[in-house]
């Protein structure tokens, strides 16, 4: 996590918080770097990872002819200075379909799925972005929605909370 002395908010110096090219291209650095990391693991286990998930290359091909077509469009039509938050948007998109849900050939799902193959994907060294909301959307994006099981964690926490303050209020600890 970075401290906010050293990060910028994106879109923080013009109006209506608008995303800018510096932040589209620490995007690009990032999910490239990532494509980049999960195609050399694929590479060096190609066989296993057929052998234990066929659909594996399908999805992978169809990711990076999306994120490809993607960047291709938005490099084409931004020029510097323009607020980018549509073309910002489409990247993220492109590697994941819908915000805050893994679908099947997301890129957090192909990187899972190499994972669970035995083959886990070597984040280290993953650029680090200026800009606060960078991170924070690209996380936001990609990471899952709680499952009921964490939720009713939080309620069994809850009650055991109310339980307690309800035992203060009718003076059980004194």
């Amino acid at each position: 996590m970075h401290s906010r002395r050293s990060c910028r908010v994106v879109g923080a110096d013009r109006p209506g918080g608008a995303a800018g090219t510096a932040e589209l291209e620490e995007l690009f650095q990032l999910v490239d770097f990532r494509i980049a990391r999960v195609k050399a693991t694929y590479e060096a286990a190609t066989a296993d990872v057929i052998g234990k998930d066929p659909s594996w290359p399908v999805q992978w091909a169809l990711l990076t002819q999306r994120y490809d077509a993607t960047q291709q469009q938005v490099r084409a039509e931004v020029k510097p200075g323009d607020d980018v938050t549509d073309q910002y948007n489409l990247v993220l998109a492109s590697v994941q379909k819908e915000p805050a849900h893994v679908s099947p050939g997301d890129l957090s799902d192909l990187m899972n799925r190499l994972g669970k193959a035995g083959h886990p994907v070597d984040e280290s060294g993953t650029p680090q972005p200026k800009y606060v909301s960078l991170s924070d959307a690209f996380e936001r994006y990609t990471r899952s929605v709680p499952t009921p099981s964490d939720l009713g964690k939080l309620v069994d926490v809850l009650k055991v909370a109310g339980l307690l303050w309800l035992l203060r209020e009718l003076g059980a600890f004194k």
